[in-house]
């Protein structure tokens, strides 16, 4: 007997009202089927937001509506599994949405728990796995070149030439 389900990283640290307040935005629009908070991070100067897209949730973060949950078959055993969630809810009809007011503090910065460089290598991985467009892995690299660990750009970049011919995910409404 449930309605909801989560999927929260052991690293993130969470208001109080958390689930109250996602929940409550869940019941409030039928539509919407995966929410999640924002991820901050702490720094010598205090709390950084980690860009996302608004409509795109974070998967350490996030909850689901069952029904969502189960039409969209869950959590798929992938790269950026929680990207091809975010995907398959939108195409089975469902909102998604990042709340950028319901703050999440992460214990480190995404991408960074095995090392930054192996973070990004797979991040460039998944993103040929999922058929970004070179284009966009490229503007993504120039954007990395200016943050503090400039060298995740060269990763980046590494991850996804090399797997130029490495399979794609199958479903190509997902990478559409």
């Amino acid at each position: 007997n449930f309605e909801y389900l989560a999927n929260i990283d052991a690293d993130m640290i969470l208001p109080n009202d958390y689930f109250e307040v996602l929940i409550t935005k869940l019941e409030n629009n039928q539509k919407l089927g995966v929410v999640s908070g924002a991820v901050y991070y702490k720094t010598k100067k205090g709390l950084k937001y980690e860009n996302s897209f608004d409509l795109m949730p974070r998967g350490g973060l996030r909850i689901w509506k069952k029904k969502c949950f189960f039409e969209t078959d869950g959590i798929t055993i992938t790269y950026h599994w929680d990207s091809v969630s975010n995907a398959k809810a939108i195409l089975h009809g469902w909102e998604t949405k990042c709340y950028k007011e319901v703050i999440a503090i992460q214990s480190r910065e995404t991408n960074t728990a095995n090392g930054s460089w192996r973070g990004y290598k797979i991040s460039g991985e998944a993103f040929h796995y999922l058929g970004y467009h070179p284009l966009y892995v490229f503007l993504k690299s120039i954007n990395l070149l200016f943050s503090k660990r400039f060298y995740t750009s060269l990763a980046l970049i590494y991850g996804y030439i090399s797997s130029l011919n490495n399979q794609q995910i199958p479903d190509l409404n997902i990478r559409k």
